[in-house]
């Protein structure tokens, strides 16, 4: 198996493969204060809080996040998507959808006629939207509709607007769901009968924009105070 490109969009400033490796061969330390523009920690967080975090409190106020712009910012009219659609989807979506295309750019795909016919099958990890499944309803509902707010439809959203005829999965393993999603594509290209398939790409996203992930898994101990991952640290 042959791997054609990579492309990322992670906290730190790491847009694109060459950064993101910049940023981990300089120890890069990408977490910070949860900005108010995702929400105002100071109601959820709890300083003195131990392991397990108080009732509907959180143990941490960092974060690794991207910059506003990063996951605000978004060209609706490239991806031939109506501003109300673009509006519903949830940001996590609308970046799988910038950073797909950039990675298919890097393949050789000049435009999205070139996409269309192509047996490219499409594997996206997603473990979480984490967005209120009714944003969106009230302002503009046939564009709800149409942005189909759930976890059953980003794999399939790309698979349609590129117009490839390839396998579309979408997997979700909770904290191991890109992981998985990269080794499903690796097993099946690597399959003696995979009906012809040469090519596929695997993506898996996710974005923080609520604070009731933080609460819930301060709640069972899962969040360290210091908001990062200590691996193989007790107090990680």
């Amino acid at each position: 198996v042959h791997i054609m490109g990579g492309n990322c969009r992670m906290p730190g400033g790491s847009y694109q493969m060459e950064r993101y490796y910049a940023a981990i061969s300089q120890c890069i330390d990408a977490f910070i204060d949860i900005p108010t523009t995702r929400w105002p920690m100071e109601p959820y967080y709890n300083p003195d809080s131990e392991q397990f975090g108080a009732q509907g409190k959180s143990v941490t106020r960092h974060a690794g996040m991207m910059s506003d712009d990063e996951w605000l910012c978004f060209d609706n009219s490239f991806f031939d998507l109506a501003p109300e659609v673009g509006f519903c989807m949830a940001p996590s979506q609308r970046i799988l959808l910038e950073i797909s295309w950039e990675l298919l750019h890097m393949m050789g795909f000049k435009n999205f006629k070139s996409t269309r016919g192509q047996n490219i099958g499409i594997t996206i990890g997603e473990c979480s939207l984490d967005l209120d499944p009714w944003h969106g309803f009230q302002q503009h509902q046939e564009a709800w509709l149409q942005a189909q707010f759930n976890q059953g439809t980003s794999a399939a959203r790309l698979n349609h607007m590129y117009g490839m005829t390839g396998p579309v999965k979408q997997v979700d393993t909770a904290c191991s769901t890109t992981l998985v999603s990269h080794n499903m594509t690796h097993a099946m290209l690597r399959k003696i009968d995979n009906k012809g398939i040469e090519r596929m790409f695997s993506m898996g996203h996710q974005t923080l924009n609520m604070p009731f992930g933080f609460i819930g898994l301060s709640g069972a101990g899962m969040l360290g105070r210091t908001g990062r991952c200590l691996t193989f640290d007790n107090s990680g």
